[in-house]
């Protein structure tokens, strides 16, 4: 994906038959455009009028289909007999339909004062400073504690210089009977309010990897996300799908909340009813919008048959 002066182009290398872009623009406005084979997708952030779009979050899909070749051979011969006689004309059409492959990308790309960010960019991860002359200049800056005399002696006989950080690896369980913080901004003297465990630094992630080696048993790997890396990424707090190798960035956002979404954006009461807009849901699925609430069921060419 890549910006220019008049919006943002996606270089598809894979082959498609078709491609449907759809961009969701922070104003509520949904754009939907179709390309054909072949057609490097564009989306323009000026709108017929010529008037230019306006700066904040955009989300856009991707959704290509690929057509797969079905064999001649698989195609020509007659379906087995199934003791029902000879196949009907629907029978045929489906043998000989091309089966398809639908591919969805999705992201988002930032515009602020006019300047499109697509996210080829991330935040370096600043690292901490254990120069002697940094420690405790400021109250406020990272540091590595309190350091007792107990300790220097431990570490002087094994060594290490006062200032060095070395893992810590504790092979018993461990209590903490305080909050805890973690991350490459934590200060000392942090100020915790109600927070038990708190992630605090410019990336934050929860990963889970299972490793699991043993036949039969489940192997996935997933992650909590907040936010994206990359410059002109979406804030959100997502659930990752990694499956059984992957880790850091990569995998597959099966579930996100925006940030910004209204109070009880999704609800599910004790009874399992889902509410949309409300914290009281009455029916198994219920809706509330200030003006005509609906829910809309689309179908795609995903699966070969006509959207």
């Amino acid at each position: 994906m890549t910006a220019n002066a008049s919006g943002v182009r996606w270089n598809v290398s894979a082959q498609y038959s078709d491609l449907t872009m759809t961009v969701s623009a922070p104003d509520g406005q949904v754009f939907r455009k179709e390309f054909g084979a072949g057609a490097a997708p564009e989306f323009a952030l000026s709108d017929k009028q010529g008037n230019r779009l306006p700066d904040g979050q955009y989300t856009y899909e991707l959704r290509f289909t690929t057509a797969q070749v079905r064999g001649i051979k698989d195609r020509i011969m007659p379906a087995p007999d199934d003791g029902a006689g000879t196949e009907d004309e629907q029978g045929r059409i489906n043998r000989r339909r091309m089966p398809v492959e639908s591919v969805v990308q999705s992201g988002s790309f930032a515009v602020q004062n006019g300047v499109v960010y697509v996210g080829n960019e991330t935040e370096p991860t600043a690292r901490r400073d254990t120069s002697a002359k940094n420690i405790n200049k400021d109250p406020q800056q990272r540091s590595l504690g309190v350091v007792s005399g107990n300790t220097v002696t431990r570490l002087r006989n094994h060594r290490l210089s006062l200032f060095s950080a070395p893992d810590v690896v504790t092979p018993d369980d461990e209590d903490i009977q305080g909050s805890l913080c973690v991350g490459l901004d934590c200060v000392n003297n942090e100020v915790f309010g109600f927070d038990t465990i708190r992630l605090k630094e410019n990336n934050t992630r929860i990963q889970f990897n299972d490793t699991s080696t043993s036949a039969g048993f489940p192997t996935n790997n997933w992650q909590i996300r907040a936010n994206d890396s990359a410059n002109g990424g979406a804030n959100f707090l997502g659930f990752v799908d990694q499956g059984a190798t992957g880790t850091s960035e990569t995998g597959t956002i099966v579930f996100s909340v925006a940030a910004g979404a209204p109070a009880n954006s999704v609800k599910v009461d004790s009874s399992g009813r889902l509410g949309l807009r409300t914290a009281t849901p009455v029916l198994d699925v219920h809706a509330n919008t200030s003006n005509t609430p609906a829910i809309r069921l689309e179908q795609n060419n995903g699966g070969g048959f006509t959207a």
